[in-house]
């Protein structure tokens, strides 16, 4: 005789699931599925960890004295820290022999504060606010740490009588050619650097007024040059308007990479890198041929390469430094175009 015996196993729970979801799919009732679903995190988007630099209750006036202070400080360190360093170097250690001893601690020595320097110049400059009220700012910003760079050279190296002439000169060289570059480049992009904001209004564009306070600082920075008649310093001036020109790019590449609404951007952090790169070689290349007397960096360049790396990584640290306190005290680099468009959509 035959006995035939059914035996079902039961379900687990995550076949139960699985059986109810496809259950609601053939009646049309997924919806309710939708919002457990958990989105795949990508590299673009924070995580939990960065709560505490995005998730402050800062105003928009303590936010925006906060951040700006803040760089001021970091500015203020590396200009006092590199005088009494080159003190100290030539005091208790020989001084460095051959190109790449001598690029190297130069460039971790001077490149910090030259950076910083363009990130408090390009700040106020890739705001929102009025021109004059930019550059304004903007020497505020940079003066204290260039009057305390220059008694700390005179304290420590009792440099000749004209330092002070040329100091300037290639000081408010970089600041205008920094200034200038970051205004060009909001004016033909979308993006503004903003500070923590209590409204959502649309950013404003540079109009024809921002135009004429633009035309007039150029127009006073012109006549400080024929004035002063910097004809002797004149590879200075060329070597720290290049210096301010590719600063200002990578700050605000940086800017545009780390302080986006929608997440870290790898193309613009890549932009920041190349443009760090480039600011190194510009160094190393400037004193192989003042400091070094080489004929040509054509046959060397794989070996200027090599020690611009170096410097590359130094900007690189201070700049993370800069945007880091920035994204702390909330501010942001804002998509104006974007911003306008879900603001109008919101609307509807």
């Amino acid at each position: 005789m035959n006995h035939e015996v059914s035996s079902v196993r039961p379900l687990t729970e995550d076949q139960r699931a699985i059986n109810e979801y496809f259950e609601s799919l053939a009646s049309g009732d997924a919806d309710q599925w939708q919002g457990s679903r958990q989105v795949v995190p990508h590299w673009d988007q924070r995580d939990e960890r960065s709560s505490l630099w995005e998730n402050r209750d800062l105003t928009p006036a303590v936010s925006f004295v906060l951040g700006l202070v803040g760089l001021n400080v970091i500015l203020i360190v590396f200009a006092t820290l590199a005088p009494l360093i080159m003190e100290m170097m030539e005091s208790f250690v020989s001084r460095p022999d051959g190109f790449f001893a001598m690029m190297a601690f130069v460039q971790v020595v001077m490149l910090p504060p030259i950076i910083s320097f363009s990130f408090a110049t390009v700040t106020p400059m890739f705001w929102y606010g009025s021109v004059l009220l930019r550059f304004m700012v903007g020497m505020l910003m940079v003066l204290p740490g260039c009057v305390i760079f220059f008694l700390l050279m005179h304290l420590v190296d009792n440099p000749p009588d004209d330092f002070w002439f040329d100091f300037g000169g290639v000081m408010f060289t970089q600041f205008l050619v920094a200034g200038t570059v970051a205004l060009l480049v909001q004016m033909w992009s979308p993006w503004t650097l903003t500070h923590a904001r209590s409204d959502q209004e649309p950013l404003p564009p540079l109009g024809l007024l921002a135009m004429m306070e633009l035309t007039g600082v150029a127009a006073i920075g012109c006549a400080v040059f024929m004035f002063e008649g910097f004809g002797d310093i004149i590879m200075g001036i060329l070597f720290f308007a290049a210096m301010g020109a590719i600063s200002s790019l990578a700050v605000i590449a940086i800017l545009i990479a780390f302080l986006r609404e929608q997440g870290r951007n790898r193309w613009s952090a890549a932009i920041a890198f190349l443009a760090c790169f480039a600011m190194a070689w510009l160094m190393c290349g400037f004193f192989a041929v003042m400091e070094f007397s080489w004929d040509s960096l054509a046959p060397n360049s794989l070996f200027v390469s090599a020690t611009a790396l170096i410097g590359s990584t130094v900007i690189a640290a201070v700049m993370w430094l800069c945007v880091s306190w920035l994204r702390f005290c909330g501010w942001r680099c804002v998509n104006r175009g974007r911003r306008e468009e879900s603001l109008v959509a919101g609307a509807l």
